[in-house]
């Protein structure tokens, strides 16, 4: 039974076509399919840059571990002698509180057992002895005011030296940067300075170069040893160096001021330190 106004529909065999989204498929899972290894080319020397970076960053860890560790040791030190310092300021203070204790019948007594007076009694064959060396003494002394044969005479006025102003004086920087005497050209011939032989020393300078010394020569400071003093001559230096690690090597000490610095024998400085340091620092060879 058919309905008048019914479509008319065709009806045909199914058509095998690839789709586009098909073709994708199977182009992407070919028979044939494409390697996929990459080659990655690694610039050796690259590979070598960085490697110096890791080794320097690493050895200046290492350095910086160290002198944290000596800083410390250093700082642990200073205060345990700022300690002691200050436990001897205070048993002293208690010793001068304990003998101005005039209540005290222990202080009274030991103060009265210093002031007696315990000496014997000279006798007076020894006051007579007493009295010839005092008399031979007086006469010795009067016959060489009298004698011309004198070994030592002192001035009885005070003598001035003046130096002319036109004179330029010979300076030299005294450089704690500097591991050696180097001494000008110019300064060893002003201040007459000996040549004692070829100098074989060779340092660097402050524009990357090299300057080769010429002789060898000696400062002048009679209180240091022959080793302190040895300095090389420069004929390309414009002034002359003085090491202060060179000196302080030699048993010195060197204060530095507002005003300068001045040079000392170890056994001729006694510093106290009153409260901590502000600064701590470890020398550096």
């Amino acid at each position: 039974m058919k309905h008048k106004n019914s479509p008319k529909t065709k009806l045909t065999s199914p058509v095998n076509s690839i789709t586009k989204h098909n073709a994708y498929g199977i182009l992407s899972h070919s028979d044939n399919p494409i390697p996929d290894d990459k080659t990655i080319y690694i610039d050796p020397l690259l590979a070598q840059q960085d490697a110096d970076i890791h080794e320097h960053h690493r050895q200046r860890k290492i350095a910086r571990r160290q002198h944290i560790k000596q800083t410390l040791h250093l700082l642990s030190k200073s205060k345990n002698l700022f300690l002691d310092n200050n436990i001897t300021q205070a048993e002293d203070e208690r010793t001068i509180l304990a003998k101005g204790n005039q209540t005290n019948t222990q202080c009274r007594a030991i103060d009265s057992a210093h002031v007696k007076n315990n000496k014997p009694a000279i006798g007076l064959a020894q006051r007579g002895r007493n009295t010839a060396y005092s008399l031979g003494t007086t006469i010795g002394q009067t016959l060489k005011k009298i004698s011309n044969n004198k070994h030592v005479r002192f001035a009885k006025n005070n003598k001035v030296h003046l130096f002319d102003k036109a004179e330029t004086p010979i300076m030299i920087t005294y450089d704690s940067g500097a591991n050696g005497h180097y001494i000008s050209k110019k300064d060893r011939r002003k201040a007459g300075l000996p040549i004692i032989q070829k100098s074989t020393r060779r340092v660097g300078v402050a524009n990357g170069g090299v300057s080769q010394a010429k002789f060898v020569t000696q400062l002048p400071f009679k209180a240091l040893s022959a080793q302190a003093t040895q300095a090389d001559t420069f004929q390309d230096f414009p002034s002359s160096l003085m090491s202060v690690g060179k000196t302080t090597n030699d048993g010195t000490i060197s204060i530095f001021t507002k005003d300068g610095v001045t040079v000392h024998k170890e056994t001729d400085v006694l510093i106290t330190c009153k409260g901590e340091p502000i600064l701590f620092g470890v020398r550096n060879e």
